[in-house]
């Protein structure tokens, strides 16, 4: 009987335990439902913010006369917009100085230009005329060596520091050459290979040919001196291997001397190559 009774309020005292507890996690799971309901709407709103962010940066149409973009110290690096109603971008180094610039041109052509640190522009490269070229230049800002391509030719020019043309080398059609100028930009003496053969030219300080040294093609070396009218006066060669030594009288009276298959000889013409004398 006794052991029944103290059985009974064991098990009563447990229940109310039981329940005391019961109550007690209820009203700490509202508490910390209580809890989180802030961090909750905290996460979502930054989360949110961070959707909005992003939004923010799908733009699809931006206007603007000029966009700057700067480092992290504030310095600009780079430079988007119009100058001249020409758009362009300009890149910047660690001291301000431009280094880079793209864009259109005033003739509305295509260019890149490579700048120093002092921002002189040392290389070009763009259209003109519709036609590609690279100019490289010196400290100065003067030109000194220009690369060119054309439809039927191309050239490479190479200038003193007075930006005067002294040397090209270039290709028209099927055709090579090397050209040398002087200060005042006359050709003083040209290299040129063709299918006709290759030659050396050298000209006066009027640029006009006065010597001429090459080989004709299936006839063989010839050298030949000019007056100042470009008129040949005098020829030295090996023609179709014959040995040949010719002068060029200003009357148009000419005298050669042939070595033919072993037999020298000295011939005389007149007007229209007549031959008048020969010897044997």
């Amino acid at each position: 009987m006794d052991m029944e009774h103290v059985d009974l309020r064991e098990l009563s005292e447990r229940i109310r335990r039981l329940e005391r507890q019961n109550r007690l996690f209820k009203r700490g799971l509202v508490v910390l439902l209580l809890l989180s309901l802030p961090l909750m709407f905290m996460g979502y709103t930054s989360l949110e913010d961070q959707l909005q962010g992003i939004k923010a940066l799908h733009i699809s149409q931006l206007e603007a006369e000029s966009i700057i973009l700067r480092d992290s110290t504030g310095q600009m690096r780079a430079w988007l917009g119009t100058a001249d109603n020409c758009s362009k971008i300009i890149f910047y180094d660690d001291n301000g100085q431009q280094r880079v610039g793209l864009g259109m041109t005033t003739p509305r052509e295509p260019a890149l230009a490579l700048y120093d640190g002092a921002q002189n522009p040392r290389a070009v490269l763009g259209i003109a005329d519709g036609w590609p070229g690279l100019v490289l230049r010196d400290q100065s800002n003067k030109k000194r060596v220009a690369l060119f391509a054309q439809s039927d030719w191309s050239s490479l020019f190479f200038f003193d520091w007075q930006e005067h043309r002294r040397a090209g080398i270039g290709t028209y059609k099927d055709t090579a050459a090397i050209n040398l100028l002087d200060e005042d930009g006359h050709d003083r003496s040209g290299l040129t290979v063709d299918p006709r053969g290759s030659s050396l030219v050298f000209f006066d300080e009027s640029n006009y040919k006065r010597i001429g040294l090459g080989t004709i093609k299936d006839e063989g070396p010839l050298m030949t001196f000019f007056d100042p009218d470009n008129i040949p006066r005098l020829n030295a060669g090996a023609l179709r291997g014959h040995p040949e030594f010719a002068i060029y009288g200003t009357n148009r009276m000419e005298g050669a001397m042939r070595i033919v298959t072993n037999s020298p000889s000295l011939q005389m013409f007149g007007s229209g190559r007549t031959l008048k004398w020969q010897v044997p």
